[in-house]
């Protein structure tokens, strides 16, 4: 959508109108939260994953994994984003790239 600015054909529901911005378009595509819209790019842009695989991964996994280097193959994380609970994943993580720094989420009640 973004790179071939699919978003500026587009009919937004809000004005009826066409050729808005990409964060427009976004925030009609993901009503309820951008930022795992945006937790999806940045990890696309970055690391370079196919959409397929960020579609089969949990949010927490695609957020995480924005934040890693591009550099870094993250191929084992993959894995285990599809096949594990939040913390697991978020312990293999800091495991598998001690060099990276990943950022620790915490429940609040």
């Amino acid at each position: 959508m973004e790179d071939r600015e699919l978003y500026r054909v587009l009919v937004d529901p809000a004005t009826g109108t066409t050729g808005h911005r990409m964060t427009r378009w976004l925030c009609n595509a993901a009503p309820i939260s951008r930022s795992g819209g945006y937790a999806a790019v940045k990890a696309m842009r970055n690391n370079g994953h196919p959409n397929l695989r960020l579609r089969e991964m949990p949010r927490f996994a695609v957020e995480t994994i924005s934040q890693l280097s591009p550099a870094v193959n993250a191929t084992l994380l993959i894995i285990s984003a599809k096949n594990d609970t939040e913390e697991v994943f978020q312990r293999e993580a800091r495991k598998e790239l001690p060099d990276q720094h990943i950022e620790r989420r915490r429940a609040y009640a």
